[in-house]
Order: C-alpha cells, then sequence, then structure tokens
C-alpha cells in the first residue's frame, strides 16, 4: 500500500499538535546526554532543552 506525501504530512502535524498540546511525560523528564568529543574541546554542554550551547564551546590547539 502506498500513502501519499500529503497524507503522511496531514498525519505528521495532527501528531504535532497533539504533542505540543500534551507532552508526553518521557519527553519532559529525559535527564542524561551522553556526549562524545575530542580532547581538544572543552566547555561543551547541552542546556536543559537539548541545544548545543556553541557559545561556550572553547577550542585549544
Amino acid at each position: 500500500m502506498r500513502v501519499s506525501a500529503k497524507k503522511i504530512n496531514h498525519t505528521l502535524f495532527q501528531a504535532e499538535e497533539i504533542v505540543l498540546e500534551d507532552a508526553p511525560y518521557v519527553w519532559l523528564y529525559h535527564a542524561e546526554n551522553v556526549l562524545l568529543y575530542k580532547k581538544i574541546l572543552s566547555n561543551v554542554a547541552i542546556n536543559f532543552h537539548n541545544h548545543w550551547m556553541l557559545s561556550e564551546i572553547k577550542i585549544d590547539r
């Protein structure tokens, strides 16, 4: 069965509306991030919104 892109987009938009209205608790309480990076980088961090703090990263050359 082939589903059209229009149908897929409509379904995804519906899912997004549900999540934005009442986010699942598993998203709200995701507590750990595993981060691997090279030794030349320091002060690498991800904030509590899961955004990379790019302005804080320092590169040691």
